[in-house]
Protein backbone atom coordinates (compact mmCIF):
# COMPACT_ATOMS: atom_id res chain seq x y z
CA UNK A 1 0.00 0.00 0.00
CA UNK A 2 1.31 3.50 -1.24
CA UNK A 3 1.09 6.83 0.59
CA UNK A 4 -1.33 7.72 -2.81
CA UNK A 5 -3.21 4.49 -1.84
CA UNK A 6 -3.47 5.47 1.06
CA UNK A 7 -4.23 9.40 0.98
CA UNK A 8 -5.53 9.94 -2.30
CA UNK A 9 -9.07 8.63 -2.61
CA UNK A 10 -12.06 10.05 -5.01
CA UNK A 11 -12.62 13.02 -2.74
CA UNK A 12 -9.13 14.53 -2.27
CA UNK A 13 -8.43 13.51 -6.72
CA UNK A 14 -11.87 15.66 -7.04
CA UNK A 15 -10.22 18.66 -5.73
CA UNK A 16 -6.42 18.30 -7.45
CA UNK A 17 -4.88 19.11 -10.43
CA UNK A 18 -2.00 17.56 -11.26
CA UNK A 19 0.55 19.21 -13.93
CA UNK A 20 3.08 17.26 -15.72
CA UNK A 21 5.54 17.34 -18.52
CA UNK A 22 6.95 20.43 -16.44
CA UNK A 23 8.91 21.83 -13.08
CA UNK A 24 8.80 24.88 -11.25
CA UNK A 25 11.62 27.61 -11.78
CA UNK A 26 11.06 29.30 -9.26
CA UNK A 27 8.62 31.02 -6.63
CA UNK A 28 6.35 34.23 -7.19
CA UNK A 29 6.41 36.18 -4.53
CA UNK A 30 4.92 39.94 -4.08
CA UNK A 31 6.23 41.95 -0.81
CA UNK A 32 6.62 39.37 1.26
CA UNK A 33 3.94 37.07 0.41
CA UNK A 34 4.37 34.13 -2.16
CA UNK A 35 1.56 34.25 -4.40
CA UNK A 36 2.11 31.18 -6.71
CA UNK A 37 4.47 29.82 -8.66
CA UNK A 38 6.40 30.01 -12.47
CA UNK A 39 6.70 27.05 -14.45
CA UNK A 40 10.05 26.54 -16.67
CA UNK A 41 7.45 26.85 -19.50
CA UNK A 42 6.71 30.62 -18.41
CA UNK A 43 3.27 29.80 -16.95
CA UNK A 44 2.50 31.30 -13.83
CA UNK A 45 0.22 29.59 -11.29
CA UNK A 46 -1.19 32.01 -8.99
CA UNK A 47 -1.96 30.12 -5.61
CA UNK A 48 -2.79 31.78 -1.84
CA UNK A 49 -0.34 29.10 -0.36
CA UNK A 50 3.00 27.63 -1.91
CA UNK A 51 3.63 24.60 0.00
CA UNK A 52 6.93 22.72 -1.43
CA UNK A 53 7.51 18.95 -1.17
CA UNK A 54 10.40 18.35 -3.38
CA UNK A 55 12.50 16.51 -0.78
CA UNK A 56 15.84 17.22 0.81
CA UNK A 57 17.71 18.17 -2.93
CA UNK A 58 14.57 19.75 -4.64
CA UNK A 59 13.23 21.99 -2.20
CA UNK A 60 16.12 24.00 -0.91
CA UNK A 61 17.38 24.93 -4.86
CA UNK A 62 13.88 25.87 -5.49
CA UNK A 63 14.27 28.16 -2.46
CA UNK A 64 17.66 29.22 -3.22
CA UNK A 65 16.52 29.93 -7.03
CA UNK A 66 13.78 31.92 -5.84
CA UNK A 67 15.93 34.28 -3.26
CA UNK A 68 13.75 32.93 0.05
CA UNK A 69 14.89 30.88 3.12
CA UNK A 70 17.66 32.95 4.26
CA UNK A 71 21.50 31.54 4.81
CA UNK A 72 20.86 28.50 6.22
CA UNK A 73 18.64 27.12 3.41
CA UNK A 74 20.86 24.41 1.67
CA UNK A 75 23.03 23.81 4.56
CA UNK A 76 22.67 20.69 7.06
CA UNK A 77 22.43 17.89 4.65
CA UNK A 78 22.60 14.10 6.47
CA UNK A 79 22.17 11.50 5.09
CA UNK A 80 22.94 7.67 5.96
CA UNK A 81 26.38 6.75 4.87
CA UNK A 82 26.42 2.91 3.48
CA UNK A 83 28.75 0.28 3.29
CA UNK A 84 27.78 -2.31 0.22
CA UNK A 85 28.68 -6.02 0.75
CA UNK A 86 28.20 -8.08 -2.40
CA UNK A 87 27.44 -11.47 -1.62
CA UNK A 88 28.37 -13.86 -5.00
CA UNK A 89 26.39 -16.94 -4.51
CA UNK A 90 26.72 -20.31 -5.26
CA UNK A 91 25.07 -22.22 -8.14
CA UNK A 92 22.00 -22.95 -7.45
CA UNK A 93 20.46 -20.74 -4.66
CA UNK A 94 17.52 -19.11 -5.22
CA UNK A 95 17.28 -15.44 -4.60
CA UNK A 96 13.17 -15.05 -5.06
CA UNK A 97 12.46 -17.03 -2.21
CA UNK A 98 9.96 -14.87 -0.40
CA UNK A 99 9.08 -14.95 3.23
CA UNK A 100 9.87 -13.01 6.60
CA UNK A 101 13.33 -13.74 6.22
CA UNK A 102 14.25 -11.69 3.14
CA UNK A 103 15.07 -8.28 2.63
CA UNK A 104 15.09 -7.59 6.79
CA UNK A 105 17.11 -5.52 9.07
CA UNK A 106 19.15 -6.62 11.75
CA UNK A 107 20.71 -4.12 14.17
CA UNK A 108 23.49 -4.99 16.98
CA UNK A 109 24.12 -1.43 17.86
CA UNK A 110 21.46 1.57 18.06
CA UNK A 111 23.48 3.71 15.29
CA UNK A 112 24.45 1.23 13.32
CA UNK A 113 22.01 -1.07 11.00
CA UNK A 114 22.29 -4.23 8.55
CA UNK A 115 20.00 -4.62 5.82
CA UNK A 116 19.65 -7.47 4.22
CA UNK A 117 18.94 -7.86 0.64
CA UNK A 118 18.29 -11.21 -0.94
CA UNK A 119 18.96 -9.99 -4.65
CA UNK A 120 20.08 -7.10 -6.50
CA UNK A 121 17.41 -7.20 -9.68
CA UNK A 122 17.68 -9.04 -12.79
CA UNK A 123 20.88 -7.07 -14.03
CA UNK A 124 22.69 -8.69 -11.43
CA UNK A 125 21.43 -12.47 -10.99
CA UNK A 126 23.07 -14.89 -8.48
CA UNK A 127 24.20 -11.47 -5.79
CA UNK A 128 21.97 -10.49 -2.94
CA UNK A 129 23.86 -7.82 -0.73
CA UNK A 130 24.48 -6.78 3.21
CA UNK A 131 24.23 -2.90 3.36
CA UNK A 132 25.65 -1.28 6.39
CA UNK A 133 24.17 2.14 7.67
CA UNK A 134 25.54 4.68 10.05
CA UNK A 135 22.12 5.19 11.07
CA UNK A 136 23.39 8.29 13.39
CA UNK A 137 25.78 10.07 10.80
CA UNK A 138 28.08 13.10 12.27
CA UNK A 139 28.72 14.39 9.01
CA UNK A 140 26.75 17.71 7.45
CA UNK A 141 26.97 18.17 3.69
CA UNK A 142 25.06 20.90 1.39
CA UNK A 143 22.99 21.32 -1.46
CA UNK A 144 23.92 24.60 -3.78
CA UNK A 145 22.82 26.19 -7.47
CA UNK A 146 25.52 25.19 -10.03
CA UNK A 147 26.09 27.98 -12.74
CA UNK A 148 23.28 26.50 -14.68
CA UNK A 149 20.72 26.47 -12.17
CA UNK A 150 20.45 22.70 -11.02
CA UNK A 151 21.14 21.82 -7.44
CA UNK A 152 24.70 20.43 -6.72
CA UNK A 153 24.93 18.23 -3.79
CA UNK A 154 27.74 17.80 -1.77
CA UNK A 155 27.65 14.87 0.79
CA UNK A 156 29.88 14.58 3.85
CA UNK A 157 30.63 11.36 5.69
CA UNK A 158 32.40 12.08 8.91
CA UNK A 159 35.55 10.48 10.42
CA UNK A 160 33.21 9.04 13.26
CA UNK A 161 30.67 8.17 10.43
CA UNK A 162 33.75 5.81 8.95
CA UNK A 163 34.34 3.89 12.82
CA UNK A 164 30.82 3.25 12.76
CA UNK A 165 30.64 1.65 9.14
CA UNK A 166 33.54 -0.36 10.42
CA UNK A 167 32.14 -1.33 13.38
CA UNK A 168 28.90 -2.94 10.82
CA UNK A 169 31.38 -4.16 8.63
CA UNK A 170 32.89 -6.73 11.50
CA UNK A 171 29.45 -7.57 12.53
CA UNK A 172 28.94 -8.61 8.78
CA UNK A 173 32.08 -10.33 9.13
CA UNK A 174 30.98 -12.49 11.88
CA UNK A 175 27.39 -13.03 10.17
CA UNK A 176 29.56 -14.70 6.87
CA UNK A 177 31.63 -16.70 9.11
CA UNK A 178 28.20 -18.78 9.97
CA UNK A 179 27.60 -22.25 8.30
CA UNK A 180 24.20 -21.04 7.07
CA UNK A 181 26.22 -18.01 4.88
CA UNK A 182 29.03 -20.45 3.87
CA UNK A 183 26.56 -22.93 1.98
CA UNK A 184 25.72 -20.18 -0.08
CA UNK A 185 28.14 -17.51 -0.30
CA UNK A 186 30.50 -18.87 -3.03
CA UNK A 187 32.95 -14.96 -2.71
CA UNK A 188 32.38 -11.57 -0.95
CA UNK A 189 32.55 -7.84 -2.49
CA UNK A 190 33.51 -4.63 -0.12
CA UNK A 191 32.14 -1.81 -1.67
CA UNK A 192 33.39 1.83 -1.66
CA UNK A 193 32.29 3.36 1.95
CA UNK A 194 30.20 5.74 2.20
CA UNK A 195 27.64 5.15 -0.58
CA UNK A 196 24.73 7.20 0.68
CA UNK A 197 21.26 4.94 1.64
CA UNK A 198 19.07 8.34 -0.42
CA UNK A 199 18.16 8.82 2.88
CA UNK A 200 18.79 12.90 2.47
CA UNK A 201 17.57 15.43 4.74
CA UNK A 202 17.49 18.38 6.83
CA UNK A 203 18.66 21.44 4.00
CA UNK A 204 15.89 23.56 5.27
CA UNK A 205 15.84 22.58 8.72
CA UNK A 206 13.21 23.63 11.56
CA UNK A 207 14.34 26.60 13.36
CA UNK A 208 16.95 27.50 10.87
CA UNK A 209 14.51 28.04 7.59
CA UNK A 210 11.45 27.38 8.69
CA UNK A 211 9.18 27.03 11.77
CA UNK A 212 7.50 24.66 13.50
CA UNK A 213 4.74 24.85 11.27
CA UNK A 214 6.59 24.43 8.28
CA UNK A 215 6.16 27.47 7.19
CA UNK A 216 9.64 29.60 5.73
CA UNK A 217 11.09 32.39 8.04
CA UNK A 218 10.08 36.19 6.47
CA UNK A 219 7.92 34.49 3.98
CA UNK A 220 3.95 34.56 4.48
CA UNK A 221 1.83 31.86 2.35
CA UNK A 222 4.90 29.98 1.69
CA UNK A 223 5.87 26.56 3.55
CA UNK A 224 8.04 23.55 2.91
CA UNK A 225 6.56 19.73 4.31
CA UNK A 226 8.89 17.20 3.68
CA UNK A 227 12.58 15.37 4.69
CA UNK A 228 14.33 18.39 4.59
CA UNK A 229 12.46 20.23 7.36
CA UNK A 230 13.85 17.51 9.77
CA UNK A 231 16.72 19.27 11.97
CA UNK A 232 18.09 16.28 12.62
CA UNK A 233 17.73 13.15 10.49
CA UNK A 234 15.96 10.26 11.90
CA UNK A 235 17.87 7.22 13.66
CA UNK A 236 15.73 5.23 11.16
CA UNK A 237 14.31 4.65 7.58
CA UNK A 238 12.75 8.76 7.30
CA UNK A 239 9.74 7.44 5.16
CA UNK A 240 7.51 6.84 8.09
CA UNK A 241 8.68 9.78 10.26
CA UNK A 242 8.23 12.15 6.53
CA UNK A 243 4.89 10.84 6.34
CA UNK A 244 3.52 11.77 9.92
CA UNK A 245 5.41 14.85 9.30
CA UNK A 246 3.30 15.42 6.47
CA UNK A 247 0.14 14.28 7.94
CA UNK A 248 0.81 16.73 11.20
CA UNK A 249 1.91 19.34 9.09
CA UNK A 250 -0.72 19.35 6.58
CA UNK A 251 -3.34 19.06 9.40
CA UNK A 252 -1.92 22.44 10.57
CA UNK A 253 -1.67 24.06 7.02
Amino acid sequence: VTTADSYLDATVHARVEILTGDRVDRIAVVGDRAVGVVLASGVEVPAHRVVVCAGAVGSPALLLASGLGGAAVGRNLQNHPGLPVTLHLRDGVDVDRHGLATAVTWRAETDVEIVALNHLGPDEPGRAMLLVGAMAPTGRGSVTLGADGTPVVEPVASDQDRVRLDVGLRRVEELLAHPAFAAIVDRVEVGQAPAGFHHATSTCAMGAVVDGRGSVTATAGLAVVDASVFPTIPTTHPYLPTVVLAETLGAIL
